[in-house]
């Protein structure tokens, strides 16, 4: 009886170890991304995502019953707290890397803690796929927004240059009539009877 609810345990921790594998794996593919942004805009985007996928890894990691990670999990969300307030590019990056580095001393910390059973990793590896899957369409809406944004400038921009187009051709037509009124007027008989 004793060991099979030591087995169960082990079972159960194991099981709550690979929802933190996934998470801290989503938690370093945001970080990684982030770092690898090449605007500001991106970098604080992604960093924040890394910043949920490590808030998600503090929810779980207390019955998963692993050295450090708790303590790595808190540092990882100190640097990206400051990432917001940041507007230095460079100074982004090295809280994004330092958070990024992090998640692989957990993702190491992880393995020497749990071995994890081929129905485990394998489920853990589909949720990260399925994060992974919803990283990058949230990368598609962003790039779909960026597109939008530069069709509207662009259409902005055409319908300026069809009002600039359409006043230069009114002035042309304005300034052929006057030319024309004043030269019928110069060339036409005046009949004057007093």
């Amino acid at each position: 009886l004793y060991s099979s609810a030591a087995s169960d345990v082990y079972k159960r921790q194991q099981s709550d170890c690979a929802k933190v594998q996934a998470h801290i794996l989503y938690a370093y593919n945001n970080a990684k991304t982030a770092y690898e942004a090449n605007n500001i805009t991106h970098l604080k985007f992604y960093s924040n995502k890394a910043f949920e996928s490590f808030k998600l890894v503090k929810q779980s990691v207390d019955s998963c019953n692993c050295d450090n990670i708790t303590d790595y999990t808190f540092e990882a969300m100190a640097f990206l707290s400051k990432v917001p307030n940041v507007d230095s590019f460079e100074d982004s990056q090295f809280y994004v890397v330092k958070a990024r580095d992090l998640a692989k001393k957990i993702t190491d910390q992880l393995d020497k803690c749990t071995t994890l059973s081929k129905e485990e990793n394998q489920l853990s590896q589909l949720e990260f796929e399925k994060m992974k899957l919803k990283q990058q369409q949230e990368e598609l809406l962003l790039k779909q927004q960026e597109i939008e944004n530069r069709m509207a400038e662009k259409e902005q921009k055409e319908i300026a240059l069809k009002k600039e187009q359409f006043i230069i051709e009114a002035e042309t037509a304005m300034a052929k009539n006057i030319n024309s009124v004043s030269y019928t007027h110069l060339t036409l008989p005046t009949n004057r009877e007093v």
